[in-house]
């Protein structure tokens, strides 16, 4: 597929039914994240809210460190803290085999963990081994029939400084401790078969100079060395662009899922504009992953006084309900802004390209300074929203539901 083209345009709300309204601080410097997951088997999606972490000095428990709202069946939702742990980065799956969403969390402070679903709630279980990580990945990766997973070892408060690669193996429902597998630079982490042999392959992105995507392949649990796949990310002049996040997504709409890869990039003085930073799609073909991406641009020249741009999160939803999905990407913006107000971004997929529709929701909404973290949500009503609100005083959870969705504009 040929890379795609982006019109700017603007998006309007088909329905503008009140928003759901929750407080999550009285203090709008406190951030949070926003996961959408199933935590109830419902088949509707909830919202996992998490008091964000970025280093290993924000490590103490928080009264709202991690909170669950659950869709009650009406597109009405119930508040429940679960622990006052939190996580810089968490992965959804179902870990334990009960069907249900669990979420894996992982964190600079030396310690993952799990909140695993149970009949009375998430309950939180600590990962063995003292290992500071930003990133991780769910699968099976021996063929055993149990959930393995892995992380990104970060070891930058450390000597030697590297980011590496290592498994928490199930056994028989038992994770075991922490065991290194791989050294390198990897940033980010998604479990995929790769070459179509029916074993789970690591592919990981790094950073630096090692920003492009590597692959390392299973045969039979044993894993081979990094080799190169698609585009190479690295250093630029005085730009540093590497991996930001890898994801499997339903990009194409055709069932499958295929693997997205985000680059982001640290601008250090003078270097490309913002276009220049895109999503790399690989197709999952028949006989395994594409080696030739195509492009989604997402880099807008809206801040050319802003030195950070990278994707915080993805997320593929028919929001126009026209039977084909569409791209949210959350992305973080300037270092002033470097939590509190990451800008959102919709396209739309219309005539074989994807047409960008809302450039941020900051002023979108009446009564809001900004917002963040806005994330696609599967309700009864059809297809909503959530996001997180801030005036000058409070950070809010704002849930809305969109009925028929997007009414995009050409």
């Amino acid at each position: 597929m040929k890379s795609t083209i982006l019109l700017p345009t603007i998006c309007l709300l088909a329905n503008t039914a009140l928003a759901q309204s929750y407080i999550l601080s009285n203090d709008r410097s406190i951030n949070y994240t926003i996961t959408r997951m199933d935590a109830n088997g419902d088949g509707l999606d909830d919202v996992l809210v998490m008091r964000e972490t970025d280093n290993r000095w924000h490590c103490g428990p928080y009264a709202d460190g991690t909170q669950i709202f659950y869709n009650t069946g009406d597109d009405t939702f119930e508040r429940k803290k679960i622990s006052g742990k939190h996580f810089q980065a968490t992965r959804i799956g179902d870990i334990n085999g009960d069907g249900i969403d669990d979420v894996l969390g992982t964190t600079m402070c030396d310690e993952n963990g799990m909140f695993l679903s149970s009949p009375t709630g998430h309950k939180y279980q600590r990962l063995q081994g003292n290992v500071g990580s930003h990133g991780g990945a769910i699968g099976d990766y021996d063929g055993d029939g149990d959930v393995d997973i892995f992380v990104i070892e970060n070891r930058i408060y450390k000597e030697p400084h590297s980011h590496n690669v290592g498994v928490y193996e199930n056994v028989d429902g038992k994770f075991m401790p922490y065991k290194r597998i791989m050294r390198g630079h990897p940033w980010s982490i998604e479990l995929v078969d790769w070459d179509a042999d029916g074993d789970l392959d690591i592919v990981t992105g790094g950073s630096n100079d090692d920003g492009q995507l590597v692959v390392a392949y299973n045969n039979k649990g044993k894993f081979s060395k990094f080799k190169s796949i698609g585009v190479e990310v690295k250093w630029h002049n005085d730009i540093w662009f590497h991996t930001q996040i890898i994801k499997k997504l339903d990009v194409d709409s055709d069932g499958d899922l295929d693997l997205v890869q985000s680059t982001g990039l640290t601008k250090q003085d003078n270097g490309p504009k913002w276009n220049d930073i895109n999503l790399y799609v690989f197709e999952n073909t028949a006989s395994g992953f594409s080696n030739k991406p195509y492009t989604v641009n997402v880099g807008d020249e809206y801040d050319p006084d802003g030195a950070q741009f990278w994707a915080k999160d993805l997320y593929v939803e028919d929001l126009n309900r026209d039977g084909v999905n569409d791209i949210v990407v959350n992305n973080l913006g300037t270092v002033e802004r470097w939590y509190a107000n990451g800008f959102p971004h919709v396209y739309i997929r219309q005539d074989n390209k994807y047409v960008h529709q809302m450039d941020g929701i900051n002023q979108r909404f009446s009564g809001s300074d900004g917002a963040c973290s806005f994330l696609p949500l599967k309700m009864k009503a059809g297809v909503g929203i959530a996001y997180v609100q801030f005036t000058s005083t409070i950070k809010s959870l704002k849930i809305l539901a969109l009925g028929e969705g997007f009414e995009p504009s050409r």
